[in-house]
């Protein structure tokens, strides 16, 4: 993400997070290049295409989501230092006739997003514009999760004076709550349950020979496969308690470093994700040259990325797009995690707030579903050994519904957000 769009200035907590069609400005294309772009962006959907000759005639009175400039180097500086000091933020692509390293250097510097030149195939250029249409969803995604977070905020100084007292009168419906998904998480799928009914037709199938019992081999496989899951439960349990009474040994990670780990677990994910019609965009990496250190157990936080992502594949609606934002905030790095979650009978959507640190706690479970078609415990552990894995890194996670109008539709998405302290600032 390389700009974040702003619009008129309102209060913050009345601002909208509806945003129009994307709208495209060609600067300085001959009428054939014009129309040759503007197939290029139908091929998107970017169907709001309009073209000036001249700096000039940019309209004052409107705002631009992508602006592709063809123009001199110097009228693009000029360009870009004329709207550095508005509200208007676009993605700039930068076009010129030849491949020359210097001014597309500059026009790099200057905040291009990319540059376009002649020689470039029409698969090349549909790329571009298409990355950059992605940058700009990523852009008003980002600024959603800000202005959800400061009402999230807001709304807690309410939300902990009357808690208290809420979780007192709601906690036998948790209790029940609890108990009833410790029994469906035993009782389906593999692991304990499985194994008692798998123990139960060993007895019934088991014949006696002597000094030992013929037992069929299917039987003597699942006994096996269920024992292993049932062992990972117990570990899962270890790992928390470790986590908890002990202190992990951490090394000094670059925020650049930890996008990359975010990378390599979507890579192992993706084929998964794929399978579910589903598609795992991360923001780019805008971070090479940020000095600052965070403390990461390079094991313990990967097993935790896993698990988030594989949360975020569980819950999440066909054909949708789960999103992976950084935001660096003073001594903060927020890491978040957004999908659109999918329905189900009888269960409210998404994390309702009621219950937004329910979920962290060991077999809370949202659904009465299990998982079978995803390798995970599917044991309503994932979460709170996250949380676990995160306290140890002195920071915190959170989860809570956002509103997006990405589409310009209503859409409402999960957020799961982990929130690390930066170490040894600028150094």
């Amino acid at each position: 993400m390389m700009m974040i769009e702003e619009e008129a200035e309102l209060p913050l907590t009345s601002k909208p997070n509806y945003y129009p069609k994307e709208k495209v400005l060609l600067v300085g294309t001959k009428k054939e290049k014009s129309e040759f772009l503007q197939k290029i962006c139908g091929e998107i959907k970017l169907t709001d295409v309009r073209s000036v000759l001249s700096v000039d005639e940019i309209p004052t009175n409107e705002t631009f989501d992508i602006v592709y400039f063809e123009l001199t180097i110097g009228e693009f500086e000029n360009l870009v230092k004329r709207s550095a000091t508005g509200r208007q933020h676009p993605i700039y692509l930068f076009g010129l006739r030849e491949f020359d390293v210097r001014t597309i250097v500059r026009a790099i510097r200057l905040g291009a997003f990319d540059c376009i030149t002649e020689q470039d195939s029409v698969a090349e250029i549909l790329e571009i514009f298409k990355k950059a249409r992605e940058n700009l969803e990523m852009n008003r995604l980002h600024k959603t999760v800000e202005r959800e977070r400061f009402d999230k905020l807001q709304a807690e100084l309410d939300w902990n004076s009357f808690r208290k007292d809420l979780i007192r009168r709601d906690m036998r419906n948790k209790d029940s709550h609890l108990i009833s998904n410790i029994r469906t998480s035993l009782s389906q799928g593999s692991g304990f349950g499985a194994l008692l009914s798998v123990v139960s037709l060993i007895r019934k199938k088991a014949k006696h020979q002597g000094s030992h019992y013929e037992v069929p081999t299917a039987l003597i496989e699942m006994l096996t496969a269920n024992t292993e899951s049932a062992s990972k439960i117990i570990e899962v349990f270890n790992e928390m308690d470790y986590l908890i009474h002990n202190t992990q040994t951490k090394e000094n990670f670059a925020v650049s470093q930890i996008h990359g780990l975010f990378t390599e677990e979507i890579v192992k994910l993706n084929d998964l994700a794929a399978s579910k019609s589903l598609t795992i965009k991360i923001c780019e990496d805008k971070y090479a040259n940020v000095r600052d250190k965070i403390g990461i157990n390079e094991k313990s936080f990967r097993m935790a990325i896993g698990e988030l992502l594989m949360n975020a594949v569980k819950f999440s609606e066909p054909k949708k797009v789960i999103y992976i934002l950084f935001t660096l905030h003073k001594d903060r790095l927020l890491i978040s995690i957004l999908n659109s979650p999918k329905s189900e009978e009888g269960i409210r959507l998404g994390i309702p707030k009621e219950e937004s640190e329910f979920v962290f706690q060991p077999f809370a479970r949202l659904t009465k579903l299990v998982h079978e078609d995803i390798p995970s415990l599917d044991y309503g552990l994932g979460l709170p050994l996250v949380e676990k894995i995160v306290a140890n890194h002195e920071g915190r996670v959170t989860a809570f519904n956002v509103m997006s109008f990405l589409n310009e539709e209503e859409n409402l998405m999960v957020l799961l957000e982990i929130d690390l302290p930066i170490r040894d600032i600028g150094q």
